[in-house]
């Protein structure tokens, strides 16, 4: 069984904002909880590069990484938030810990 990259990148996009929600709090500042997404969604459009291209473009990184954030904010704003999910994986993992 094979994998298409690019639909396993837009599955891992589409649900980031709720990872970032369980990787903070709900008292973090919104500023912080757009920076993690903007970092997972670099690491995101870096791996999906390395592994579609079999090696990294710089330029193909930041293509994807735009895309992914931009896809991120909207599945947050269009989806994740309007239906509530968004806020009780948040509440509901206020004491989860990474570290």
């Amino acid at each position: 069984m094979t994998i298409d990259i690019t639909i396993l990148q837009v599955a891992v996009t589409f649900i980031l904002p709720l990872i970032v929600g369980v990787v903070t709090k709900t008292v973090t500042s919104p500023g912080i909880k757009f920076v993690t997404l903007a970092v997972l969604a670099t690491l995101t459009g870096l791996a999906a590069t390395a592994l579609s291209a079999g090696g990294l473009v710089v330029g193909g990184v930041a293509v994807q990484a735009f895309l992914t954030l931009g896809i991120s904010v909207a599945s947050y704003y269009g989806v994740w938030k309007p239906t509530g999910v968004a806020a009780q994986v948040s509440t509901n993992t206020d004491s989860f810990s990474v570290i």
